[in-house]
């Protein structure tokens, strides 16, 4: 555990605040916020990896190859994360 603040600096904007009405209900599980959740993360890394492609392509026009390599990674990286969510999914049903 630590005890300092994170500040992200982002060229765009996404609403980190979630209000899916849950916390307010006690008849609903873990499970059940978990399968709103999911999609949500989903929908979430999308985002972000259609950011990073446009970077990686700045990257490659600026022919920073080392950059875009890192890019590259990050986006295989979050859709591999994203094929793990997909799956885990499934299963919540």
């Amino acid at each position: 555990m630590h005890d300092h603040e994170h500040n992200h600096s982002h060229n765009h904007s996404h609403d980190h605040s979630h209000n899916h009405d849950l916390d307010n209900k006690k008849d609903n599980s873990d499970i059940d916020k978990l399968k709103i959740l999911v999609p949500h993360w989903i929908k979430h890394n999308n985002e972000h990896i259609k950011d990073h492609e446009k970077w990686l392509k700045i990257a490659k026009e600026s022919e920073k190859k080392e950059i875009a390599g890192e890019l590259k990674e990050v986006i295989h990286l979050l859709k591999t994360v994203n094929t793990h969510l997909e799956s885990a999914g499934k299963k919540l049903g």
